[in-house]
């Protein structure tokens, strides 16, 4: 209902860690709604800025999620209730969280079996970024879905950067301990996703955007569950 049947896929070929980006994945019509009536601000809280796992660096931005919580109690103060949304991402988390066309694109892209999935939200400011880092092996792996203000420049940054080659053995590694990095520039109307495994390492590069702008997504967490 609101996925374009053929959203273009610009990665050709095979891709390790797996992962694929597309360009126009919603439907124009139903992203322009999900843009304009993004969820306000004030359902967001601020992330506590704690030392992540390992001695990564904080990642600093304001969140909420709907969904799944397995393995992830600490984020329940995070939680919100679908109707809380706008109408139209009242719909829209229905049809991501509960629908079979959705889970089964999301299935058939990591071939894996059957899912769960949590919806999060995510608003970056000025000044921020996300250094390298490994998400939980209880994931599956992620979908990305970037609402950028139609006034988003590409030198605003924000952009979500794959590392591979770590140099050194360590799991906090900063960008200059990697030989290679593939970024994936910040488009409306995009979307990455990419297969969790251990060599899966990703980040953000600085958001340099006005301050009266935010980097606005949507984090489709897929879960691990009984199969």
């Amino acid at each position: 209902m609101y996925l374009n049947d053929n959203p273009t896929d610009l990665i050709e070929g095979h891709s390790y860690p797996p992962h694929r980006y597309y360009s126009n994945f919603i439907k124009q019509e139903y992203y322009d709604l999900l843009l304009e009536f993004f969820p306000p601000d004030e359902l967001f809280k601020d992330e506590e800025p704690e030392t992540r796992k390992n001695g990564q660096r904080p990642h600093w931005r304001r969140f909420m999620c709907i969904g799944d919580l397995t393995g992830s109690e600490v984020l329940r103060s995070y939680l919100i209730e679908l109707n809380q949304l706008p109408l139209i991402w009242r719909n829209f988390a229905r049809y991501m969280l509960e629908g079979d066309e959705y889970k089964k694109f999301i299935c058939d892209t990591l071939k894996i079996k059957n899912c769960s999935l949590r919806l999060d939200f995510h608003r970056t400011c000025q000044g921020r970024d996300a250094s390298p880092h490994l998400d939980s092996l209880g994931k599956y792996g992620s979908q990305l879905f970037y609402f950028l203000p139609k006034r988003w420049k590409e030198y605003y940054g924000g952009n979500t950067i794959l590392y591979t080659g770590l140099k050194k053995d360590i799991m906090n590694p900063e960008p200059r301990d990697f030989k290679h990095k593939k970024v994936f520039e910040n488009r409306g109307n995009s979307s990455f996703i990419f297969k969790n495994t251990r060599e899966a390492w990703h980040g953000v590069n600085l958001v340099r955007c006005p301050k009266a702008m935010h980097r606005q997504i949507l984090n489709v967490v897929i879960l691990k569950c009984a199969e």
